[in-house]
């Protein structure tokens, strides 16, 4: 249903330095709550792209715009005053402009959930916010961009019952190439395709800013969680997924993707439209309601109308990022690589595009092609580990100690990862000067509690690695375009 009305740095590159100073109603939770802002799920672009295409629905009375900003009417409340909500219920201090979720698919359609916007009167009445996200720190989403603001001119096409709820919104202009929309499943079932691994919610549970959330399982070394579907009946698919998805009344419409074992995204597979009650009364304030994440509540589960079912509704344009039957390099090079290594495979099939390699030989089966795998006998391995970027820091004065956190490297090479934290005391030398904090850490946080005089500075760099031959990730570049030299952790 549509809803109601420490110092901590981060840095965009590899090197992080410490200065120290000179003085002193849709759905519920399964299992763990996986719930996050997005400023804490910065380790993986799958999770960018989903949220470049999502969008919040707001009343257009909500979103006020002059030539260059959108105001977002945030309301009077918070989520935990709104609802009474007990001491310590995640996101209570957020507020909640949005009613429903929603995600793109064409350069002007937006989908969402049917019962979001029942006719074209709610459409006249309905803006699409994209990046309507909380601050890194803290600060509420009262402003967003003109060009990141639409609005609904139509109603291309809606369902809403028990088994089909769903709506396909005409936006007022193009959204491209600004955002970009999501690839589709067009054949076959999410249950049965082998590269699945697991799947992720993008949207706007109870309205507040947009969250990412999945369940417990880890896909590979990238961070990514993934849930699963549930009340899986191979022999028949009806038109609703069922899945341990941590989401809340706001989320209908939200995207359900699904993402390989390398935590890459594939397909939105999903409509996010009911699940069980959001919140219980335990007498003196309403408090998350809990379900079992392997039985569900009473085993009922979150719902979404699988994506396939508004195939009928779609044009499958060009540039979308799927090579479709009907297109080829000569009419669709955006779409449709070519065949870059002459093997007959096109590349946007080809296990391995950039060898030789007609019979695409696969024998741990990862899906990265033998030809290509630095250890093709080994699932967990397939190439070396890219840069290790999107690095935090966060300095306890009191305490002395400093704690680094970082995102997995876009290529993670493999499902394991480890990781080296070196630190120096000048920016430009990771050799002579620099000692190794942590060596082989399994974890992406390490804490150095060395001290720090007044006025110095430290300098961080993390270093990827794994067991492929050549498994040591780079360093990244000094300001002058070489590649950074590091000592060698034992």
């Amino acid at each position: 249903m549509r809803q109601g009305i420490l110092r901590t740095v981060l840095v965009l590159g590899t090197v992080v330095c410490a200065v120290a100073s000179a003085g002193d109603a849709l759905a519920v939770v399964y299992g763990d709550d996986e719930r996050e802002d997005v400023f804490l799920k910065w380790s993986h672009p799958t999770e960018l792209r989903a949220l470049w295409a999502d969008v919040a629905l707001m009343s257009t009375a909500a979103v006020v715009c002059d030539p260059e900003w959108c105001i977002v009417d945030l309301g009077p409340e918070t989520l935990g005053d709104y609802y009474g909500l007990c001491e310590g219920e995640r996101f209570a201090e957020q507020y909640h402009p949005a009613f429903c979720s929603g995600f793109q698919v064409a350069e002007q359609r937006i989908v969402t959930a049917g019962h979001c916007v029942e006719n074209e009167t709610e459409c006249a009445d309905t803006a699409f916010v994209f990046d309507f996200k909380m601050g890194e720190n803290g600060e509420h989403p009262d402003r967003v961009p003109v060009e990141d603001v639409y609005y609904c001119s139509g109603i291309v096409a809606r369902q809403n019952t028990a088994t089909n709820d769903w709506a396909i919104l005409e936006m007022d202009r193009a959204a491209t190439p600004r955002h970009s929309p999501l690839p589709v499943r067009r054949s076959g079932a999410v249950e049965t395709d082998p590269e699945v691994a697991g799947l992720i919610a993008v949207g706007h549970p109870t309205g507040i800013p947009v969250k990412i959330s999945g369940g417990p399982e880890e896909i590979g070394a990238t961070g990514l969680s993934g849930s699963q579907v549930r009340e899986v009946h191979p022999e028949y698919f009806g038109s609703n997924i069922d899945a341990n998805l941590d989401d809340f009344g706001g989320n209908s419409g939200s995207a359900v993707v699904s993402v390989d074992l390398h935590g890459s995204l594939l397909y939105a597979e999903g409509i996010l439209v009911r699940g069980n009650t959001d919140w219980v009364d335990n007498g003196t304030c309403l408090e998350t309601n809990y379900c079992d994440h392997w039985t569900g509540c009473a085993g009922g589960w979150e719902e979404a109308t699988r994506i396939t079912e508004i195939l009928p509704y779609l044009d499958y344009p060009c540039d979308d990022g799927v090579c479709d039957p009907t297109e080829d390099p000569s009419n669709c090079p955006e779409d449709c690589l070519g065949d870059g290594d002459g093997d007959s495979v096109e590349d946007s099939y080809d296990n391995c595009p950039w060898h030789h390699n007609p019979t695409q030989e696969d024998a741990d089966l990862d899906y990265v092609g033998d030809a290509c795998d630095c250890l093709p006998a080994v699932f967990e391995y397939w190439s070396t580990p890219g840069e290790v970027r999107a690095l935090r820091l966060a300095h306890d004065r009191p305490t002395g100690l400093t704690t680094l956190e970082w995102g997995a490297p876009v290529e993670v090479g493999g499902s394991i990862l480890l990781y080296d934290t070196l630190r120096s005391d000048l920016p430009f030398d990771f050799l002579g000067p620099a000692v190794c904090l942590e060596t082989d850490g399994s974890d992406r946080v390490s804490q150095d509690g060395g001290f720090l005089p007044p006025g110095a500075a430290y300098f961080y760099l993390v270093r990827a690695e794994n067991a492929c031959p050549d498994g040591v990730g780079p360093l990244g570049l000094d300001s002058e375009g070489w590649p950074r030299q590091g000592l060698s952790c034992p």
